[in-house]
């Protein structure tokens, strides 16, 4: 009798997901100095521009010039049971930088350094950038804080209108034993 031992399955982890960015890209802990560069690309974008707070933003910056092409910020967002919760939001890289693995970075950089462990991390986004996220641990959920699902079904207008797409919720759970500032 033959008989076939199911794999067993890896809990992606954020760390997986990681792809280096080229060697001309820094990215670093945002500036009071960032805050136009950033805010222009928000805005370009048609992201969210509520809540933005330098303190809890990465930005990647071209070294010869110094230029922001890429951000991305981490905020409170309260408690989920005995968790607290925190929103991965406002992840943005510039047109001409794209496809370099800087968005990528920028994520790994906020789990990395700030994203406290035994947390709820969650994030909007349109429902192509799944499978941007997936790699990292997020999974698409429908139970979240009040006020991210209230940002989903107001957002839900703008998203159809803009990008003919509808908004998803994910969440990646960090356990108090999950290793994730190595």
């Amino acid at each position: 009798m033959l008989t076939v031992r199911a794999q067993e399955r890896k809990k992606p982890s954020f760390r997986d997901a990681y792809t280096p960015p080229t060697a001309h890209i820094s990215i670093e802990n945002a500036t009071q100095n960032d805050t136009w560069s950033v805010w222009k690309m928000i805005a370009k974008e048609k992201l969210n521009p509520i809540a933005l707070n330098m303190n809890n933003f990465v930005v990647a910056k071209e070294q010869t010039h110094g230029h922001v092409v890429g951000a991305g910020q981490i905020k409170s967002i309260g408690r989920v049971g005995d968790k607290d919760a925190f929103e991965l939001s406002s992840i943005v890289v510039d047109d001409a930088y794209r496809g370099q693995g800087i968005g990528k970075s920028i994520v790994r950089q906020i789990l990395d350094a700030k994203a406290p462990a035994d947390a709820e991390i969650f994030l909007l986004t349109v429902e192509d950038r799944e499978g941007f996220y997936a790699p990292f641990g997020f999974q698409k959920t429908s139970d979240a804080p009040i006020l991210l699902c209230l940002e989903k079904m107001i957002g839900s207008v703008v998203a159809r209108l803009v990008a003919n797409q509808g908004l998803i919720i994910m969440v990646l759970s960090i356990g108090k034993d999950d290793d994730v500032h190595k």
